[in-house]
């Protein structure tokens, strides 16, 4: 996968940085005092103030403007404070960092804008150890005041509430993006996270989520902010290859959330540390990138007021291809807490997403989903709260996708554990289980194709009830590496096709077995959890030794 560009060619900016004065520092001649200067790097010049001669606290009160900078250029600087001294080198007092790009994360408007600021700044000793830096604080510091003024050279297309925003049919790389001042979320330990869910437009079938715990979908890829050299240019992303969505994915919706400030995590919102889009500082940037000419093509100014917010779709149709520019907001008349990400109004995601489907199913607009990816419990008063009928008949589905695009042939099994962990395998060889409450309904053996690879029905309510743990497996018959796979997970499906629970893995490593998830009964009530520990080995056989292991450690 290629990197992205900087994408803030539209604007420039004017610089002034002004270097006032030091306190208290170091005495770096033997009368006590020192000759300080600083100096420091700008578009690749160097640049100093006057020396002051035999002191500790010196006054400089110098200026340097710059103009017609462009992103690029305004990286961290670096202001070194120095003794001045006549007949040998100069001896450094230490170092001030500026780091500029953080400043930049401020600003999210194409209108123009200034930036101020004024600090004391503590002297840093950096020596090198080891092979390591280690830095020493100093009690001196330095004044340093600095400013940025914004201004556009264009102005971007507008594209406003409910219009259409054509992108044709030829191939293109675009980015749907988000840009917006990160600071007054973190505050509260929050971020906003962009999602994309997939719909088949002839029936509105629900495919595939795109999100921050399953990044890599068909044409789609989402930009996590960790792996991003340019985040303080765009806070979420997502890339759009058209040629592949168009080939696969006809109608995409896109979310915005509101998230814990955690890369990878899935995690409530605390209510009591609870923030609304419409507390974000300077508001929220769309904009629409065209990656192939380094252009913003089309932009517009979110106003937000709720928690999640559905965008808009993207469309690909003989007679339109492009974007839907049709916001829906969801605010706290959701309940007490707010949805904390799309698959707790994936009903109500594709209710709207129905608008654009030739022959919508019916569907419940409360339904929701139950969104996790790393291994954690899931009780039965939480899944029942989502899927009440789930305990008397349900589909897990397990899916997964080739890099190489040559077959792989996995299989989905099941193992059922009695109090003494006496076993039963439910497998390709053995499609039910003795008291029929388990089918497996078949194996494929390339996991080409949409949707579940793998499918196995469970109906907890004629479980035996001897049996205590239900262990779901997945391993590699001919001893193929999961190295292969992309876009694995488990789900649950209710009898009507609703997914009311997602579990998606990624980085399986060259491992050829995977426990994926088990079923624990704790007096007549059962209880989900996502285990995803990977293993070796052919058969389900030889994953129960494991399986066992696993079970015993969970704490119900």
């Amino acid at each position: 996968m290629s990197h992205l560009p900087f994408y803030c060619f539209e604007y420039k900016f004017s610089f002034n940085l002004k270097i006032h004065n030091g306190k208290n520092l170091p005495a770096m001649d033997k009368s006590g005092t020192s000759d300080p200067f600083c100096r420091f790097t700008l578009r690749n010049k160097t640049f100093k103030t006057k020396t002051i001669k035999k002191t500790l606290n010196p006054e400089w009160d110098e200026e340097f403007r710059f103009t017609e900078l462009d992103r690029r250029e305004l990286v961290p600087i670096e202001i070194s404070c120095y003794d001045w001294d006549r007949f040998s080198t100069n001896d450094l007092i230490g170092t001030v960092t500026l780091d500029l790009p953080k400043y930049l994360n401020s600003v999210a408007t194409n209108k123009e804008t200034e930036i101020n600021h004024t600090g004391d700044y503590p002297i840093v000793i950096k020596k090198k150890k080891k092979g390591e830096i280690e830095e020493k604080i100093l009690e001196s510091t330095l004044k340093i005041s600095f400013s940025f003024k914004f201004k556009p050279l264009k102005t971007e297309p507008l594209f406003q509430v409910g219009e259409d925003f054509e992108i044709g049919n030829n191939n293109r790389r675009l980015a749907i993006a988000l840009r917006y001042s990160q600071e007054s979320l973190s505050q509260n330990g929050l971020s906003l996270a962009l999602s994309a869910l997939t719909f088949k437009k002839t029936d509105g079938k629900f495919l595939f989520p795109l999100y921050y715990a399953n990044q890599v979908l068909g044409g789609f890829w989402y930009v996590p902010p960790s792996k991003s050299k340019y985040t303080y240019d765009h806070n979420a992303l997502i890339e759009i290859n058209t040629s592949l969505c168009r080939s696969i994915f006809d109608l995409t919706v896109f979310v915005v959330s509101l998230r814990p400030d955690m890369e990878d995590e899935l995690e409530p919102l605390d209510s009591n540390n609870y923030s609304k889009f419409c507390d974000i500082t300077g508001g929220c940037e769309l904009n629409i990138i065209d990656l192939d000419n380094n252009t913003i093509i089309s932009t517009t100014n979110l106003d937000l007021g709720g928690s999640l917010c559905i965008i808009g779709a993207l469309e690909f149709g003989k007679d339109f291809s492009g974007f839907h520019f049709k916001p829906k907001i969801f605010p706290e008349e959701m309940g007490i807490m707010p949805p904390k990400h799309f698959g707790d109004v994936v009903g109500k995601i594709k209710q709207y997403a129905k608008q654009y489907v030739t022959n919508p199913p019916k569907f419940d607009s409360n339904e929701k989903m139950i969104l996790f990816k790393k291994p954690q419990l899931v009780d039965f008063k939480t899944i029942n709260s989502v899927e009440p009928t789930w305990i008397e008949s349900f589909t897990v589905g397990l899916g997964w996708d080739t890099i190489s695009g040559r077959s792989v042939d996995l299989d989905a099994s099941v193992l059922l554990f009695d109090s003494k962990y006496n076993k039963e395998i439910v497998y390709y060889g053995r499609l039910q289980s003795k008291d029929r409450s388990v089918r497996h309904m078949g194996d494929n053996r390339s996991g080409r194709g949409d949707g579940d690879d793998e499918k196995i029905v469970i109906n907890l309510k004629n479980v035996d009830k001897k049996i205590q743990k239900i262990v779901v497996v997945i391993t590699s018959f001919t001893g193929q590496r999961f190295s292969q796979l992309s876009n694995t997970f488990i789900r649950l499906l209710s009898p009507s096709g609703n997914c009311f629970l997602r579990y998606d893995l990624d980085d399986l490593g060259d491992y050829t077995a995977l426990v994926v998830a088990a079923f624990h009964r704790f007096e007549n009530v059962w209880a989900f959890e996502a285990i995803g520990k990977l293993t070796s080995g052919k058969s389900p056989s030889s994953l129960v030794k494991i399986a066992k292991t696993l079970c015993e450690k969970t704490k119900l």
